[in-house]
């Protein structure tokens, strides 16, 4: 990611930066689903 900063090429940067969001947000939604304590 560095090696592609210091190319200016900020197309790649772009698509590992969502993928990195993507891939962190699904993470922690199957460990809330998979940790939620349910009341009953």
């Amino acid at each position: 990611m560095f090696d592609l900063r210091e190319s200016n090429d900020w197309g790649p940067i772009a698509v590992l930066s969502v993928t990195m969001l993507a891939i962190t947000f699904v993470l922690i939604m199957l460990i809330n689903r998979f940790t939620h304590r349910r009341i009953a």
